[in-house]
């Protein structure tokens, strides 16, 4: 490649090598056994998952899986922290059908959560900051609902968390949080 120092790319999001077993297992309707590295119990332990749909974040892939012996009840796997895949010999089907925008319907990142309602929140952004959000949306519900020379307001459809809070944060003083409230969206 004649410009390869000429170009700076970020790397592929961790734990990628673990992607096309994972979609075989989907394809083939078919659970996969993994040893998985808890960072909150410092332990790796063994786990039999009924994968369901992939999604990346923060440059890492995550499996939203259904762990066998927990029947109904979806989780998080980090990629980067499963080893020694392999698919399991009998047919396993996901209990529920559900679809990726589904499960993380109002979700920011990969933060889901059953118990909370997304929320409407709205922010104001200041100055040549409502360029860079116009441009990279905070959120995929970013709507543009006014708009003056020096400021926009923008509403989000959202669950709150602590990845949304950090994200507001690094934009620092130059957005406001006008409102935050309980909301359907229609």
């Amino acid at each position: 490649m004649k410009h390869r120092d000429k170009i700076l790319l970020t790397e592929a999001p961790t734990g990628v090598e673990n992607v096309q077993i994972i979609l075989e297992a989907i394809d083939q309707r078919r659970g996969i056994e993994c040893d998985y590295y808890s960072y909150n119990n410092n332990t790796l332990k063994q786990h039999l998952l009924i994968p369901y749909f992939l999604r990346t974040w923060e440059n890492r892939w995550y499996l939203v899986a259904e762990p066998e012996n927990h029947p109904q009840e979806q989780a998080v796997y980090a990629l980067e922290r499963m080893e020694n895949i392999r698919l399991t010999e009998k047919r396993m089907l996901p209990s529920q059908k559900i679809t990726a925008e589904e499960y993380f319907d109002g979700s920011f990142g990969i933060n889901h959560s059953d118990n909370q309602k997304p929320e409407t929140i709205r922010i104001k952004v200041y100055d040549a900051q409502v360029e860079y959000v116009r441009a990279l949306p905070i959120h995929e519900s970013q709507k543009e609902i006014e708009t003056t020379d020096e400021w926009s307001i923008f509403e989000y459809r959202i669950i709150p968390c602590f990845n949304f809070y950090q994200q507001l944060l690094w934009h620092r003083e130059r957005i406001e949080v006008l409102e935050t409230k309980n909301a359907e969206w229609n």
